[in-house]
């Protein structure tokens, strides 16, 4: 019996190992039988791949009950679950439905991975805590991932059992046949590109559900000429935040708004198979202060916002679809989600620790609504990310849903303000949310460092998670946190002149960040990761890195002598054209090359400030 539990993520529910093993190592073949399987046809040719690929061993498929693998429908399961037994003459998988099949087979991929043809005699019985378990990526914000790395990051997702993905759209990232002259400047992903997508999801049991914001987060739209007309404030407008001059919102009370947002329901939405759609209708910033301003004043914002709702669940039930919407503004006006329609679903949202999401799933759950937790990675706003905090927001998320009957999770990848964070900033928040949506209990204190070491960078020195979750702690050092970003993101992206000593006053400690991050990036190259795109990975985290340490410098600019400032100035130009040469290579490395220019912008302010 071997001493230590294998690395799985997600660590199963029970987990028995026994004596002895299984041998794979001297056979021509594998055969590999089924019964009453004929909803497991890709997960047996998964199987086929892995170990060809892996193991380097021919697979036959057979009727045959004395084959080396068995798989064998089992109805008493539940309709997600599995039970894996490796004894030393075999392997049986029982399932009930084709993705619990899948999800077997992922867990024996884990295994021949870590013990090559020798497994180790177990017993595994599984089955996840929420239904739904997904991710969402931010693709409008400015970065529009190539197909390649999409269909990377869905076998990614597959690996770790995760079973929904949503593409966040706003603007003009997907090829809307209804308005060619919107995105024939750009490289949005087209209709036909979607339905590629959609099919490579599906085999994957990945639900890929549309994501169409239609509320707020119009801007792109209402920047044109010919949409202008539809905005809430059109000549912009004095909120709480501070006076918009960019228009965000459409108008509720416009019925025109409507009719867009019908035209690019019809656009996107027939090139999904999924039952299921996201409207958005999140952060409406100038609700109630253009020209809905005298019906909220008569009727109130929650009542002016639940009447659109409404108006957006009658177009989605048209296409045949269920409704999904993004929670902060009903939440706020509780007495209103009893009026949401009994078969919406709500997305709860929060990306800090402590958000109340233990308060806010009883508001949904008391009211008969379904609902998803969605808490995020952490790493949009940061650079390389907020390693504990993520972690905490997560498992907060979890725990409450669970408590509180949550039906998914959707962990959220946003790309505010250019999405300078690299993708691989967002693989240790991916991992452990997998792991904590399929069993919190299990998972809570995982040591999911192992897996990513192990599975993902495949990294011989096992250092690499430990050097991704220490740069994404950096932001520890500030001595006042900063919701959804990092004060050294902050001071990234703000004006000379705005560079105050109050605001500069919570980086007083900025030589020990600073040498936190030298030493971090030093180590960063005795790391010996053998993926593919090993290289790539450690180029990322390096210029991400030397934007930290960018962001550094301008606080000891802004504090420096007049003498001293010259030098700095020449030091800082030098810098943000290196890091902004490499941000273009490695951008082109995993996503379209539309968007790039405006991420670069802000980049382009401070090498302006210091030429």
């Amino acid at each position: 019996m071997i001493e230590k539990k294998p690395i799985l993520l997600p660590f199963p529910k029970l987990l028995i190992l026994q004596d002895g093993f299984m041998s794979m190592k001297d056979e021509a073949h594998i055969s590999i039988s089924v019964f009453n399987g004929a909803d497991i046809q890709f997960p047996v040719e998964r199987l086929e791949g892995v170990i060809t690929q892996i193991l380097k061993i021919g697979v036959e498929i057979t009727d045959e009950k004395n084959a080396q693998i068995v798989f064998l429908k089992n109805t008493s399961l539940p309709e997600q679950g599995y039970n894996l037994l490796v004894t030393k003459h075999g392997i049986k998988i029982e399932y009930n439905m084709g993705e619990g099949a899948l999800y077997a087979v992922s867990t024996l991929k884990q295994l021949i991975v870590q013990f090559g043809a020798i497994l180790p005699c177990l017993i595994i019985e599984d089955a996840p805590d929420f239904k739904r378990r997904g991710i969402m990526l931010d693709i409008s914000r400015d970065k529009i991932p190539s197909m390649e790395t999409l269909y990377n990051f869905i076998d990614f997702m597959a690996d770790i059992k995760l079973n929904e993905l949503q593409l966040y759209i706003e603007g003009f990232s997907f090829a809307y046949p209804s308005y060619p002259e919107v995105w024939k400047n750009g490289t949005p992903i087209t209709p036909e590109e979607m339905i590629r997508l959609d099919f490579f999801c599906r085999e994957r049991n990945i639900d890929l559900v549309p994501n169409q914001n239609s509320f707020g987060h119009m801007a792109p739209w209402l920047e044109r000429e010919e949409f202008a007309h539809l905005a809430e404030c059109p000549e912009g407008c004095l909120t709480p935040w501070g006076t918009l001059t960019r228009n965000t919102t459409l108008n509720p009370l416009d019925e025109d708004s409507i009719r867009l947002v019908k035209s690019l329901y019809r656009d996107l939405v027939p090139n999904f198979t999924s039952e299921y759609f996201n409207v958005g209708l999140d952060e409406p910033f100038e609700l109630g202060h253009g020209k809905s301003k005298a019906a909220v004043k008569s009727l109130g914002e929650g009542r002016v916002y639940l009447e659109y709702l409404l108006k957006i669940y009658n177009e989605v039930n048209t296409l045949g679809r269920r409704m999904m919407f993004w929670g902060d503004i009903i939440i706020k006006h509780p007495e209103l989600i009893a009026e949401l329609p009994s078969n919406i679903i709500a997305l709860e949202w929060g990306y800090e620790a402590d958000h109340p999401f233990k308060d806010n799933c009883k508001k949904y759950r008391n009211a008969g609504i379904d609902f998803y937790v969605c808490p995020g990675t952490s790493s949009w706003c940061s650079i390389l990310g907020r390693t504990d905090n993520m972690v905490m927001n997560l498992l907060n998320a979890a725990e409450n849903g669970i408590s509180n009957g949550a039906i998914g999770f959707l962990n959220t990848d946003w790309g505010d303000m250019g999405h300078i964070q690299y993708l691989p900033v967002s693989y240790p928040s991916f991992s452990f949310g997998a792991a904590i949506s399929w069993g919190v209990k299990e998972n809570k204190d995982i040591d999911f460092s192992s897996y990513l070491n192990r599975f993902v960078y495949k990294d011989k020195s096992g250092l690499m998670a430990e050097l991704a979750f220490k740069l994404g702690n950096y932001y520890l050092f500030e001595k006042k946190m900063r919701s959804n970003g990092t004060g050294i993101f902050d001071i990234l992206n703000s004006n000379p002149e705005e560079l105050t000593t109050e605001r500069l006053a919570i980086h007083d400690n900025y030589a020990d960040m600073e040498q936190y991050l030298l030493d971090l990036l030093g180590r960063i190259n005795i790391v010996q990761m053998d993926c593919e795109d090993a290289e790539l990975i450690l180029d990322e985290y390096r210029n991400g890195t030397r934007y930290v340490l960018h962001g550094l410098k301008r606080i000891r600019y802004a504090g420096s002598s007049s003498e001293e400032r010259e030098k700095l100035r020449k030091e800082l130009l030098a810098d943000i054209e290196s890091i902004m040469e490499n941000h273009s290579r490695l951008w082109l490395r995993r996503n379209r090359p539309g968007g790039l220019e405006r991420s670069l912008e802000y980049m382009k302010k401070l090498k302006a400030q210091y030429e």
